[in-house]
């Protein structure tokens, strides 16, 4: 009857494993490091060049961001408490 028990690995080859998996993740970033200094893409096909003055552009027109807005100010101040009772929600009456 021979026994399947595995040797276990002594320091030296463990180190060995986690110098290889260093050395593979030292690889992998200076490969993501090397393709973003990668060619840039080519001009899109599509449109005009915005590089080019000649080029005819919509004019721009003026659109106010708040629509129509009417100032209140300057305005009466009122007591609190009658600024307060109206925005309160009135309680519900019991009963049909």
């Amino acid at each position: 009857m021979s026994s399947h028990i595995r040797p276990v690995p002594d320091a030296a080859s463990r180190q060995a494993g986690h110098t290889r998996c260093q050395f593979s993740l030292l690889l992998i970033a200076v490969a993501l490091s090397i393709q973003g200094c990668a060619m840039a893409p080519a001009r899109p096909v599509v449109g005009p060049d915005a590089a080019d003055p000649n080029v005819r552009v919509p004019t721009a027109v003026y659109r106010s961001a708040i629509g129509d807005f009417n100032s209140a100010r300057p305005s009466e101040p009122a007591p609190w408490r009658a600024r307060d009772d109206g925005t309160t929600p009135q309680p519900k009456k019991d009963g049909p």
